[in-house]
């Protein structure tokens, strides 16, 4: 994803192209952007960028972010159409302010050693806002690019602390491939189309966090990369199998995006549910 100053990995080359659009329609537009670095761990949401709770605050967080936190602060949350609520927010202006913030999210990401990669990283999700204001006529756009990490599917071995994140970590990965199964199956659910008179096909996006965040992508209203990596040791045969299958039903799930457009007044607001850019990015998916 990160890759390094010699090689760099997707994230990078994605902002550098972003900000290669953003220039070259500064002569006709302002832009305004801001940055997010999310974490899913063990399926609760890790602001990545939020300042460490201080002394007091660790008993009362201690459990997880359910009932009777006292005075302790909420976390994120996932509201209406996958939005995250209560999420922190740095505005750039280069794509070196960027990287600056998610190298600061890095140090506090969750890492675990597995049989496959001594520093197995989580589910992380980096959400970029882009919002644009016509010089000419005060036009403004929002849209939004989010690129995502899945962490790789996992055996049930090791410390117990591994097999609970592995638990969760294939449970947000077989939800997954249930949605896209079923948006396959019944493509009327993803477009705002529905010709059929069937009736609606529910589609399981609450099962997880992780599709929950993704379903404003998958139904519909976004463009939408799938990136799927394999491994070509033999011993993986089996999860490189499940990996192209995956990859397969995803290029049959249709979506069609359109433009954010809002009114001036609205500009730099915190309406970012139209004109996704989305970019998912999936590892070893199942």
């Amino acid at each position: 994803m990160t890759g390094s100053a010699a090689e760099p990995g997707i994230i990078p080359l994605a902002i550098d192209e972003l900000f290669a659009h953003i220039h070259a329609q500064r002569s006709r537009r302002r832009f305004a952007l801001r940055v997010a670095f999310l974490e899913i761990y063990n399926e609760q949401l890790r602001d990545l960028l939020a300042a460490p709770p201080g002394p007091g605050a660790a008993a009362a967080a201690g459990g997880g972010g359910g009932g009777g936190g006292g005075g302790a602060a909420r976390g994120p949350e996932i509201v209406e159409n996958g939005a995250v609520k209560g999420l922190t927010e740095r505005e750039v202006a280069l794509p070196g302010d960027v990287l600056d913030v998610l190298r600061e999210g890095e140090t506090r990401r969750r890492v675990g050693a597995t049989d496959w990669n001594e520093r197995s990283s989580r589910s992380h999700c980096v959400f970029i806002t882009i919002e644009s204001m016509s010089k000419k006529d005060g036009t403004a756009r929002t849209s939004r690019l989010n690129l995502i990490d899945l962490a790789g599917s996992e055996s049930a071995t090791g410390q117990e602390e591994r097999r609970k994140e592995g638990a969760f970590i294939n449970k947000s990965l077989l939800t997954l491939g249930t949605v896209i199964g079923k948006l396959t199956d019944h493509p009327s659910s993803s477009s705002s189309s529905s010709s059929s008179s069937a009736p609606p096909q529910h589609i399981p996006y609450r099962d997880s966090k992780l599709t929950r965040l993704l379903q404003p992508a998958l139904s519909g209203n976004s463009r939408v990369a799938v990136v799927c990596t394999v491994s070509p040791d033999p011993e993986q045969a089996q999860e490189t199998l499940s990996t192209l299958k995956f990859a397969r039903r995803a290029k049959m799930v249709v979506t069609k995006a359109e433009r954010g457009v809002v009114s001036r007044s609205s500009f730099l607001s915190l309406s970012l549910a139209r004109g996704a850019l989305f970019l998912s990015l999936v590892t070893l998916g199942s």
